[in-house]
């Protein structure tokens, strides 16, 4: 009921405005939170986006080098788990 609550208004967005229906989309099947995730990408070898919300762009794009609990890197560079959404493939829907 939920999900289909959710479709519903993701239609309509998708008929005012693409970009938000995509990016509405992305946010509930490609966001990546937990370590598990995280950890199922830096093993497989897939590049993870760090989406800036407050600047509304990707600020990079590539494998993991490593993470903690606080912290990615990405790119040598580091980046605040709770400050930006990562977009990947969730360890659950693979």
């Amino acid at each position: 009921m939920f999900d289909d609550a959710i479709d519903s208004q993701l239609e309509l967005l998708n008929k005012q405005q693409g970009v938000i229906s995509m990016t509405l989309t992305k946010l509930r099947n490609k966001t990546v939170i937990t370590d598990d995730d995280l950890g199922y990408n830096q093993r497989i070898g897939m590049p993870i986006e760090v989406f800036c919300l407050e600047k509304k762009q990707t600020i990079a794009f590539g494998k993991i080098q490593s993470f903690t609990n606080g912290q990615i890197c990405i790119n040598g560079n580091h980046y605040s788990r709770d400050q930006y959404v990562l977009f990947g493939f969730p360890a659950q829907f693979l």
